[in-house]
């Protein structure tokens, strides 16, 4: 998704990691509404729906190989000839929160990040959605039963926040219901805890107020500003000015 390229522009990319899992809260017509905002902010928007969507091919595995999906997005978009390479962004909703920090752990090269009602702690989420184990966890991690400390602990950014070297802008709703508010509180910490550059915004509000609320415009003027404050100068074409 993107705006009308003129010849020799480069538009920073923008990867946008979904929330739910498996068919549930995939990408739809009112996601793309809202991701299209950035689109006419300049930017070269690519998400993805991870794998065994629609009974498409491989198994949603929350947190494990998908996350490949992920990185694939960011080599594809690095080839097209309107992309600007040196400035890649990368923005994720609940679940797509935790896959945007499994990739900032194993890609340095993200300019910027922007987590929304994103999850960092899977274990003391468990503790205000206890549901999530039998309907979630034990369907899609591999051999969670066997090996749970560990692949908790391997999905939840709070243990490894010092692996992190992307700067962070964490939104959070302060009545979610999905995701405990606290999570966002306890990844500031950790982030602060090692010196890492962050910012933290606790809002009124649910679980998908980012998109569907009166605020929409702005908050992604928010999230376009904080890119902007760590985006590389020198591309052809800056983002338009709003």
């Amino acid at each position: 998704m993107a705006k009308n390229v003129q010849p020799g522009e480069k538009l920073p990319i923008l990867i946008y990691n979904r929330g739910g899992n498996r068919d549930w809260n995939k990408i739809c017509l009112l996601d793309l509404v809202w991701l299209a905002k950035f689109a006419q902010k300049g930017y070269l928007v690519l998400a993805s729906q991870y794998r065994g969507t629609d009974e498409d091919e491989g198994e949603d595995e929350f947190g494990g190989h998908e996350v490949n999906d992920v990185k694939n997005l960011i080599k594809l978009a690095k080839k097209l000839p309107y992309a600007d390479k040196r400035n890649i962004f990368i923005a994720g909703h609940s679940r797509g929160g935790m896959e945007s920090y499994l990739v900032l752990r194993k890609n340095h090269g993200i300019r910027a990040a922007a987590i929304m009602s994103g999850e960092c702690d899977l274990k003391a989420g468990l503790r205000s959605r206890p549901d999530f184990e039998g309907q979630i966890y034990e369907k899609l991690i591999p051999n969670y039963k066997e090996n749970r400390e560990l692949a908790l602990k391997k999905r939840s950014a709070c243990f490894w926040a010092q692996d992190i070297f992307t700067p962070v802008f964490i939104l959070q709703g302060m009545d979610d219901q999905a995701v405990d508010p606290v999570q966002a509180q306890m990844m500031a910490d950790r982030l602060h805890q090692f010196n890492k550059t962050f910012k933290l915004e606790m809002r009124p509000g649910f679980h998908s107020l980012w998109f569907r609320d009166r605020y929409a415009d702005e908050i992604v003027s928010e999230i376009d500003l904080w890119f902007r404050k760590f985006r590389r100068a020198g591309a052809k074409q800056e983002l338009e000015a709003n």
